[in-house]
């Protein structure tokens, strides 16, 4: 499964997971700016998997940025990444059962 978080329509960073568990969980970084965003996470399948709704691939969150944080030493603080982390969860959850609801119709191998 391939995850994209996008800012404000723009692609800023994506990683490719294997589901086999019940939860998987993806996180991002961006740096904060001062003022209003639009943050969107994307799912969609791989490996071969076809989806029987891609309607439920997206989550988009609308997010104000009073005062970017200043960094701390040695680390970057990024006060969205609750909301991203939360964000990412339902939408893997989304596809992880979309994917076992496929697997579970098209029934055993060799059929």
């Amino acid at each position: 499964m391939t995850v994209e978080m996008q800012l404000d329509g723009v692609a800023v960073n994506e990683t490719t997971v294997a589901v086999n568990a019940s939860t998987v969980t993806v996180r991002f970084c961006w740096t904060a700016v001062k003022g209003n965003h639009t943050i969107t996470i994307r799912v969609a399948a791989t490996g071969g998997v076809t989806e029987t709704d891609l309607d439920n691939n997206n989550a988009s969150r609308e997010i104000s940025v009073l005062k970017a944080p200043a960094p701390q030493s040695g680390q970057t603080y990024l006060p969205i990444m609750a909301v991203a982390a939360v964000i990412l969860i339902f939408a893997a959850m989304v596809v992880i059962l979309a994917l076992r609801r496929a697997r579970r119709n098209r029934g055993p191998p060799g059929k």
